[in-house]
C-alpha cells in the first residue's frame, strides 16, 4: 500500500535527517494519520539501503501483531 503524500513527506524528511546526522529524529503525527505504516516504510527503506535490522517497539500486542501483518 502506497503511503499518502503526507506520509511520504514525513519519510522523506526523516530518511534525510537519518542519512545526515546522527542525532535522534522525532515523527510527530495526529492519531490517525498512519504513524505504524509510515514506521515500517521507513524500516524498510532503511534496511534496503543498509543492510541493517530494525527494531520497531509498540505499546500493546495488538498494534505488534497488526504492525507484523
Amino acid at each position: 500500500m502506497p503511503l499518502r503524500s503526507y506520509q511520504q513527506k514525513a519519510h522523506d524528511a526523516a530518511w534525510q535527517h537519518i542519512k545526515t546526522s546522527t542525532e535522534a529524529c522525532l515523527i510527530e503525527a495526529a492519531t490517525g494519520a498512519g504513524k505504524s505504516h509510515l514506521i515500517a516504510e521507513l524500516a524498510n527503506t532503511i534496511h534496503t539501503a543498509t543492510g541493517k535490522r530494525v527494531l520497531c517497539l509498540a505499546p500493546s500486542a495488538e498494534l505488534v501483531t497488526q504492525n507484523r501483518a
